[in-house]
C-alpha cells in the first residue's frame, strides 16, 4: 500500500510540475519589459517639430515623445489626456480645462499650465491646425498652475477635434515653457515633451534612437491610437530610415528589424506563408489625392483643374500604385463607408469618370497652350512615384505635356512652397479624419500647398464658415454635404481612392495595435 501511495504522489507531482511549468512558459509569453525595438522605416523626416511640417513620418516618430491635451479615443472623440477634464460654457464660446497632476517632461520639470499656455500659444501661429484655430480665440489665460481657460469669440465646433487631430500633425503637443520661449518659433531642435518615450540621438537620414521616459505618467484610459494606458515596454525603440523596399523586408524577416513600415502590397501573399513574419491591415488608413497647384497655369483655370477628373482613371492609378484589390476600393465622398460624415452619391459624373474627349474639350475652353504639366513628388516613396508615373501616361493621352521630377523628400517639400515649380503633386492623406473641418487647414484661401486664391477658394471658406458655427450634427452634415459638392465642381484637389496600409513585423514583436499612424508603446518583444 505504501508502494502505491508513493507511486501516486510521485505522478502527481510530475503531472504538478508540468502545469506549472506550462504555466510559467505560457506567463513568459505575455507582455514584458526589455531589449531594444527596431523599426524600418521607408523616408527620414527634415526635422523633429511636430509644428512646422505636416509630414507623416515626423508625426508617427514625434508621437513617441509629445502627447496632447486631447487625444481621440475609440469613438473617434476627442477625450481628456494631459487634461483631466473640461467644462464648456451653455454658449459654448469658453473652455475650462483641468490638468492632470504628476506629469513629467523629459528634462524632469513638472508639466503645469504655464506649459500648456506658452506650447497654445506657439501652435496658434506656427501649426497648421493651429492657424485654422487661432482666428477663433479670444485669450488663453491659466487661472491656476492646473487650470487654463480658452475664450473663443465665437463657438466653434471643430475646437477639441483640432486639438487632437491625428491628421497633417494638426495636435496641441506640450513641451516646456523654457523650450518653446528659447526656440520661438524656430524649428525646435530639442524634442523635450511627456511621452513614454524620449530622445536619445537623432542622426538625420541614417536613425532616431528613443529609450523609455522613467518617469512617465500613464493615462489610465482604454488604449486606442494614442488614448489610454501606454506602456514602453521596450528598453528602446530605434526608427532606422531604410528607403530600398527589399531591405526593409529582408531585415524584417531575418529579426534584424522588428517592424517594416509600408509594405508593398504585391508582397502579400509571399510574406503571408513566411511563419517569422505577421502582416497588418490599417482598413483604411489612407486616401489617395492628386494636389493641385492653383496658384499657377494651366490649373488656376477651373475648366483645365475639371479636365483633370475627366482625363484620370482612379482605377488604374490604384492599380499601379497599390496593387491588388484587395488593398483598396473607390468611393466619392471624403470619409469612407460607415463614417457619420460619409454622402452617399457625391460627386456623380464628376469622380471616376473618365472621359477623354470631354476632358479635351475643358481643356481647350480652358485655353490649355501645351506648357508642360510639372508633377513633383518623392523618389524614396514607392507610392508617390508610381502614381506619378501613371499619372503621367494618363495625362498624355489626353493631350497634357507632362514633365515628371522625382526628388529626396526635403526637395520635394522645398520646391513645393514655391508657386512657380510645380503644377501636380501625388499624396495620401490619414483617414479617418476626426472632424470635417480638418480639412479646412488643407483646401481654401491659401491653404496648405495649394496657392488658391480667388472666388471659387472664397467660397470653399464661406461653406466652412458656415459649417464651423453649425454645432447639431445633422444640421452640419448638411452643410458637410454641400462642402463635399462643391469640391468635385471646384477641384482644389483630384480625390482617387482609399486604401489600407500594410506593415510587416518579426514574429517575435507583439501586442502590436495597427492605426492611422504606427507606434509602439504596448509593443514587446517576445525572444
Amino acid at each position: 500500500m505504501s508502494k502505491k501511495i508513493i507511486l501516486l504522489f510521485s505522478i502527481l507531482f510530475v503531472v504538478g510540475f508540468v502545469i506549472f511549468a506550462g504555466g510559467v512558459q505560457a506567463a513568459q509569453k505575455g507582455p514584458k519589459y526589455g531589449g531594444k525595438i527596431i523599426v524600418a522605416f521607408p523616408a527620414t523626416a527634415a526635422h523633429l517639430d511636430p509644428d512646422k511640417a505636416t509630414d507623416g513620418t515626423l508625426g508617427q516618430i514625434a508621437d513617441h515623445m509629445f502627447e496632447g491635451l486631447f487625444e481621440t479615443d475609440k469613438n473617434w472623440k476627442p477625450a481628456p489626456f494631459l487634461a483631466e477634464s473640461y467644462t464648456m460654457s451653455q454658449d459654448g464660446k469658453t473652455y475650462r480645462i483641468i490638468l492632470r497632476r504628476g506629469i513629467k517632461f523629459h528634462d524632469g520639470t513638472d508639466m503645469t499650465s504655464e506649459d500648456v499656455l506658452a506650447s497654445m500659444n506657439r501652435w496658434l501661429v506656427t501649426n497648421g491646425g493651429g492657424k485654422r484655430v487661432a482666428s477663433h480665440v479670444k485669450s488663453v489665460t491659466t487661472p491656476g498652475p492646473y487650470e487654463v481657460v480658452i475664450a473663443l469669440k465665437t463657438p466653434y465646433a471643430p475646437f477639441l477635434s483640432f486639438l487632437s487631430s491625428n491628421v497633417a500633425n494638426q495636435k496641441l503637443r506640450i513641451r516646456p515653457r523654457e523650450i518653446v520661449e528659447k526656440y520661438g518659433n524656430d524649428v525646435i531642435e530639442e524634442p523635450i515633451g511627456t511621452g513614454p518615450y524620449q530622445l536619445v540621438e537623432w542622426i538625420p537620414d541614417q536613425h532616431v534612437k528613443m529609450k523609455r521616459f522613467e518617469s512617465y505618467s500613464p493615462h489610465k484610459g482604454e488604449f486606442f491610437g494614442y488614448y489610454g494606458e501606454k506602456k514602453a515596454y521596450g528598453d528602446e525603440i530605434i526608427i532606422k530610415f531604410i528607403s530600398e523596399t527589399s531591405v526593409r523586408i529582408a531585415g524584417t524577416q531575418t529579426g534584424e528589424f522588428h517592424f517594416a513600415l509600408d509594405v508593398p502590397m504585391d508582397q502579400y501573399d509571399m510574406l503571408d506563408l513566411n511563419p517569422d513574419i505577421d502582416l497588418y491591415q490599417v482598413k483604411p488608413s489612407m486616401q489617395g489625392f492628386i494636389i493641385v497647384n492653383k496658384g499657377a497655369p494651366p490649373f488656376n483655370n477651373l475648366q483645365v483643374r475639371q479636365a483633370l477628373l475627366h482625363a484620370i482613371k482612379p482605377i488604374d492609378l490604384a492599380a499601379a500604385a497599390i496593387g491588388h484589390p484587395r488593398f483598396w476600393f473607390t468611393e466619392a465622398s471624403l470619409f469612407p463607408p460607415g463614417n457619420f460624415w460619409n454622402i452617399p452619391g457625391v460627386g456623380a459624373g464628376k469622380y471616376n469618370a473618365y472621359n477623354p474627349d470631354k476632358a479635351k474639350k475643358l481643356m481647350a475652353k480652358g485655353g490649355y497652350d501645351g506648357t508642360p504639366v510639372v508633377i513633383i513628388n518623392g523618389r524614396d516613396n514607392d507610392y508617390e512615384s508610381r502614381t506619378a508615373l501613371t499619372l503621367k501616361q494618363q495625362l498624355e493621352e489626353v493631350g497634357f505635356k507632362v514633365d515628371v521630377q522625382l526628388f529626396d523628400r526635403a526637395t520635394v517639400v522645398k520646391t513645393r512652397s514655391q508657386v512657380d515649380k510645380w503644377n501636380l503633386h501625388a499624396s495620401q492623406f490619414f483617414t479617418p479624419d476626426p472632424d470635417p473641418q480638418v480639412y479646412g487647414a488643407w483646401m481654401g484661401t491659401k491653404k496648405w500647398i495649394g496657392n488658391w486664391d480667388d472666388a471659387d477658394s472664397r467660397r470653399i471658406d464661406e461653406i466652412f464658415s458656415r459649417m464651423e458655427k453649425e454645432p447639431d450634427f445633422n444640421k452640419r452634415k448638411e452643410i458637410v454635404a454641400e462642402w463635399q459638392e462643391a469640391f468635385f465642381e471646384l477641384v482644389p484637389y483630384v480625390k482617387l481612392y482609399f486604401f489600407n496600409s500594410l506593415h510587416a513585423a518579426n514574429s517575435s514583436l507583439k501586442g502590436f495595435q495597427p492605426f492611422m499612424r504606427a507606434n509602439f508603446y504596448n509593443c514587446w518583444l517576445e525572444k
